[in-house]
């Protein structure tokens, strides 16, 4: 079909429809690729986080060596992991939920509870996100010190909550424009 016989405002649509698909797949490919790389980073924190606990049991209880460190590494790197991994989770519909009520729903309403379980999750998201953000510059710019067995700014470890929440709100937005704006097929 030529377009000459398509009528204007037909065409127009094509062209707004084409630009949002390209828009929605562009975004998701780079939100993707942010992702799987924090998977990564995710995946060796899990190693050593595995190698470290290792270690601490086997060095307390046969070279009587004194290994609290690798709690408090164990404790930090399961922050870290839950942040990492929760946008990648978010992505692929992974999470926990509860579908008893959701799978009787007609196809057009399971869709408007899913718009607005992605516009509550973006905007609980930004607002952590906000938050979270302020008080690890408030952090960094006091210079305040964790003082336990691995002496560090305290900002290290709160820096991968304003990170998470970030990729979480874009991710939800990004879930959210997809659902409503692409036509189905």
């Amino acid at each position: 079909m030529s377009t000459g016989n398509v009528p204007l405002s037909e065409r127009k649509t094509n062209v707004k429809d084409e630009w949002i698909k390209s828009f929605i797949h562009i975004t998701d490919s780079i939100l993707s690729k942010i992702e799987m790389a924090l998977m990564i980073v995710a995946s060796v924190l899990v190693v050593i986080s595995l190698m470290s606990i290792c270690y601490g049991v086997l060095a307390r209880n046969f070279l009587d060596v004194n290994v609290s460190w690798t709690i408090e590494l164990s404790e930090y790197t399961m922050l870290y992991l839950a942040f990492l991994a929760a946008p990648w989770i978010l992505k692929n519909d992974d999470h926990i939920k509860v579908d008893v009520f959701t799978q009787h729903l007609s196809g057009k309403t399971e869709k408007w509870l899913n718009g607005i379980i992605y516009l509550v999750g973006s905007a609980t998201c930004m607002i952590l996100f906000w938050f979270s953000l302020q008080v690890t510059i408030d952090h960094y710019q006091r210079g305040i010190i964790i003082t336990n067995v691995l002496e560090m700014p305290k900002y290290i470890p709160l820096l991968i909550i304003p990170i998470g929440f970030g990729l979480l709100f874009l991710r939800f937005i990004h879930n959210f424009v997809r659902l409503t704006l692409l036509r189905e097929s």
